[in-house]
C-alpha cells in the first residue's frame, strides 16, 4: 500500500527527534572496518583456519562471488514469502546448483561435490534437494559398489533422480538397532519387501518425501525369506 499521508502538524512535531538521531547517526559498517582494523591477530589466517586451510577459504570466496551474482540464488523478500512461495524459490535454488557447480568446476574452480556443498550452505534453507545432496549421494557413494555407483551417480547428479534418506521412525531415531520397519528379501522373487508393521515403525521426517523425492534409501533390518 502507498505510504500514509502526514499532515505538515505531525511533520513539525517529530521533526526535533528526527535531527537528534540524525546528529548521532552511527554507521555499524564502520565500526566493523574500525574493530578489524585494530585487531591483534592476522584475519585472513583465522578465517583460513576455520575455512580449513588457505585453499579451501579461496575456493569459498570464488563460489561465494559467483552465487552472489547469480540473481536465482537471491534471497531477497525471503522473509516475507508465503510457504508455497518459499518452497518454491528454494527449489528453483536447489535446481539451479547443479548446472553452476559443474560451471565452476569447468573453469578449474575446484571438484563439483566440493562446490556444490558451499553452494548448498549459502542457500541456507531447508529444500527438496537438502537430503538428496546431504544423505542420498554420499550413502550411494560410500555404500555402493562400482556397478551401483555407475548406474545410480549420473542420474543423481543429473536430477533424473531425487532422493531422500529414510532412517528415523514415529519411535526410534539414531537407535539403528530399534528400528521396526524390516525389508524382507524375496528369495524367489529377488526384490525386497519393505514393511511397517506397527504405528511407531512408520517413516518419520524423511524430508523431500512427499513432495520432491523420486527415490529413498530406507534404513531397516533385513531379513531373508
Amino acid at each position: 500500500p502507498p505510504p500514509r499521508a502526514v499532515d505538515a502538524r505531525t511533520k513539525a512535531l517529530q521533526a526535533p527527534s528526527t535531527r537528534m538521531i540524525a546528529c548521532n547517526e552511527v554507521d555499524p559498517r564502520e565500526d566493523l572496518r574500525r574493530e578489524r582494523s585494530t585487531a591483534s591477530f592476522p584475519a585472513r589466517e583465522l578465517a583460513a583456519l576455520l575455512a580449513g586451510g588457505e585453499t579451501k577459504l579461496v575456493l569459498r570466496e570464488r563460489v561465494a562471488d559467483a552465487v552472489r551474482n547469480d540473481p536465482v540464488f537471491s534471497k531477497k523478500g525471503k522473509y516475507f514469502m508465503e510457504r508455497a512461495e518459499l518452497y518454491s524459490t528454494t527449489l528453483e535454488k536447489y535446481l539451479a546448483l547443479p548446472k553452476l557447480a559443474r560451471d565452476l568446476s569447468k573453469q578449474g574452480v575446484g571438484e563439483p561435490m566440493a562446490i556444490a556443498r558451499i553452494i548448498r550452505e549459502m542457500i541456507d534453507e531447508p529444500g527438496g534437494l537438502d537430503l538428496h545432496l546431504g544423505m542420498f549421494i554420499p550413502t550411494i557413494r560410500g555404500q555402493g559398489d562400482d556397478a551401483q555407483n555407475k548406474f545410480w551417480m549420473p542420474r543423481c547428479l543429473k536430477l533424473r533422480v531425487i532422493g531422500t534418506y529414510a532412517q528415523t521412525e514415529l519411535g526410534h531415531g539414531t537407535y539403528i538397532r530399534g528400528l521396526e520397519t524390516t525389508a524382507t528379501y524375496d528369495t524367489q522373487a529377488e526384490q525386497f519387501i519393505v514393511h511397517s508393521p506397527t504405528l511407531t515403525s512408520t517413516k518419520w521426517w524423511p524430508g523431500g518425501m512427499g513432495k520432491t523425492a523420486t527415490h529413498a534409501i530406507v534404513m531397516a533390518p533385513l531379513l531373508v525369506a
